[in-house]
């Protein structure tokens, strides 16, 4: 399985649908089972407002992602 990611402003500014792309706070991917390959985008404009602890926040959002795809394929999340 690979994650291909891009850190974005804001995943409104993508203009996604849903058809494609699942879409949910801070994240946006779509997957394709049959390579196991997923596209994912990570917001980042509400990380910098904060100020603090971005790259951890990117890394969560990250595990949000293969976690989402791991409960797909009925794998053990990531903690």
């Amino acid at each position: 399985m690979s994650i291909n990611f891009m850190l974005v402003k804001t995943i409104e500014e993508k203009q996604l649908t849903t058809e494609h792309w699942v879409i949910d706070t801070g994240i946006a991917y779509q997957h394709q089972g049959n390579n196991l390959n997923t596209q994912a985008l990570i917001a980042i404009a509400d990380l910098v407002k904060i100020n603090e602890g971005i790259e951890q926040a990117i890394k969560n959002r990250l595990i949000q992602v293969a976690n989402a795809i791991a409960k797909q394929h009925q794998l053990k999340p990531l903690a």
